[in-house]
């Protein structure tokens, strides 16, 4: 499925979020490569696209932006099992897919937000992996952090099968 870019009077309300300033954004990336610079456990090659992003999220906060990214980081090292083995198409994964629906909105609501369900489709404990589904989940999200522009994102979550 492919999501729709916003549309020009929701991308005009997500370009306001970002500071008027480009020179603005070019300091604010600045001044999180160098904090980077002295974090050793963090990577110190992460691109200006990425940091734009990450900074566009943390609603060009610079002290909170520290924090996710901090955190962002820490449970990729911390929690290796969810984040390494990200092949779409191995067996845990795929097998995860008769278990939890998982889809995306094509379209951003009015205010530009992006809508996400998620559905349970099978309570059979022998067909759950809670390992699969979060590497499945977290794969995805990496793929929206870099490339989607949205304000927020709602997830609504359907238990019922």
């Amino acid at each position: 499925m492919t999501l729709l870019p916003p549309t020009p009077a929701q991308q005009k309300r997500i370009d306001k979020e970002l500071p008027p300033n480009p020179e603005m954004r070019k300091q604010d990336i600045r001044m999180l490569r160098e904090w980077l610079s002295k974090q050793p456990h963090l990577p110190n090659h992460i691109d200006d696209s990425k940091l734009e992003k990450f900074l566009f999220n943390c609603k060009n906060s610079i002290e909170k932006c520290k924090l996710i990214l901090e955190r962002y980081y820490t449970v990729r090292t911390s929690l290796p099992e969810f984040f390494l083995n990200r092949d779409p198409l191995s067996q845990d994964i795929q097998d995860s897919f008769s278990v939890l629906n998982f889809f995306i909105l094509p379209s951003l609501t009015e205010e530009g937000y992006r809508v996400t369900i998620f559905q349970l489709r099978d309570t059979d404990v022998k067909k759950f992996s809670l390992q699969a589904i979060v590497r499945r989940i977290l794969m995805i999200l990496d793929v929206r952090l870099l490339e989607e522009s949205c304000l927020s994102n709602i997830m609504i979550i359907d238990l019922e099968v």
